[in-house]
């Protein structure tokens, strides 16, 4: 299956070799004072055409409008000096800040990190979480579901207190709540029934102890009353990013090699963007996404539902990936090296490698991009 995928995957990358790398873009500065700082990440406010965006080394995150590109608001949040991911609800009426680092010095460790929410209309803290695996907005805008330890919490924006909703042993990194607010997907560790199952069907008993050590599983919970609905049929290298396409679906696992893999195979690999179908859990081998970026890569999908944009490395420098999310070819790419030192001016810093957060406009018709302490302004070549 690996191998269909790598080929997959080898095919789409020749592809994109084979887009035009049409540059038609704007850049533009929104700090306070001339390059004051660097950004993090982007998302757009639904249903306007607003974004907000998070910096490093700074503390505010900052309202945009897009049609000017001048500030409508400042908001202070946590001293976090690697910047923070967005995420806002569904109405556009809250933003979640995930804490971000500059180096993940335990990439084999299941990752616990602070949460905020923030009200977006007065820029007060709703909620603070200060270790939590993954947390995610409720279609429903009226709590935060949160994985903290082994066990799915609900936290009511109200600020009413947190509800234990269901356990989940041996959870991971990653949550991912479907956009109708009836499925939970949660990464955890194998179940020796599952492994010894899947082991025998892919005819490797011999390396039971292996995929116990080094690969995860994905399974899918009903709201309704928190039963167990499907593991995945395939297994996973550390997942990072688990998320529902914007039609339920299918659902996207974005997972990374045990460092140990890495050193033992002596191969650095490509890490796989996986797509599974959302009904029955099957993993669709023939359709996936590839991200080689540094850190765990920011990953959009278009407002039409048709297309995914995620941000990848190419050998040295970030790009920008605009990618059909029902065939998985790729159909534009922004190389962010041939903006690097096209006039850029005294004062001017690109990002560090792979930091870079993506948001596309309201008709899809542009991206915005954050790079170091510029944003582009992409006109998207389909």
């Amino acid at each position: 299956m690996k191998r269909i995928i790598a080929i997959a995957c080898l095919l789409s990358a020749l592809h994109a070799k084979s887009q035009g790398t049409n540059m038609e873009f704007e850049k533009f500065d929104i700090s306070p004072g001339a390059y004051a700082f660097l950004h993090a990440d982007i998302d757009i406010i639904p249903g306007q055409d607003r974004y907000v965006v998070s910096a490093q080394q700074s503390f505010p995150f900052y309202e945009v409008d897009g049609k000017n590109h001048e500030l409508v608001g400042v908001h202070d949040v946590g001293n976090w000096y690697a910047g923070s991911r967005l995420s806002v609800s569904s109405q556009g009426k809250y933003v979640l800040l995930q804490q971000l680092y500059y180096i993940d010095f335990l990439p084999n460790k299941d990752r616990e990190v602070q949460f905020q929410v923030l009200d977006l209309e007065t820029g007060s803290s709703v909620l603070k979480i200060s270790a939590a695996h993954d947390a995610e907005f409720h279609p429903n805008e009226k709590e935060l579901i949160v994985l903290e330890g082994d066990d799915v919490y609900s936290y009511p924006l109200s600020g009413a207190g947190k509800k234990r909703l269901f356990p989940v042993p041996a959870a991971t990194n990653c949550l991912a709540i479907s956009p109708d607010g009836k499925q939970i997907a949660i990464s955890h560790y194998p179940e020796d029934d599952f492994l010894n199952d899947f082991v025998t069907k892919k005819k490797q008993k011999k390396n039971f102890k292996l995929y116990k050590k080094y690969r995860q599983c994905v399974s899918v919970y009903s709201t309704d009353n928190f039963e167990k609905l499907y593991t995945v049929d395939d297994m996973f290298d550390i997942p990072y990013v688990l998320q529902y396409g914007p039609r339920g679906e299918y659902l996207i696992c974005y997972s990374v090699p045990h460092t140990k893999v890495v050193a033992k195979t002596g191969m650095q690999g490509t890490n796989y963007i996986s797509k599974i179908d959302a009904s029955n859990g099957h993993s669709l081998p023939n359709v996936g996404f590839v991200s080689n970026s540094i850190y765990e890569p920011d990953i959009e999908f278009s407002h039409n539902k048709d297309y995914i944009g995620l941000v990848t490395i190419n050998t040295r420098f970030p790009e920008v990936w605009v990618c059909n999310f029902n065939n998985g070819k790729i159909v534009a790419r922004f190389e962010l090296a041939q903006r690097l030192f096209e006039g850029m001016k005294k004062g001017e810093f690109p990002a560090d490698a792979g930091r870079v957060g993506i948001a596309f406009s309201p008709d899809d018709e542009h991206m915005y991009i954050t790079n170091g302490s510029l944003i582009y302004k992409w006109k998207i070549p389909y």
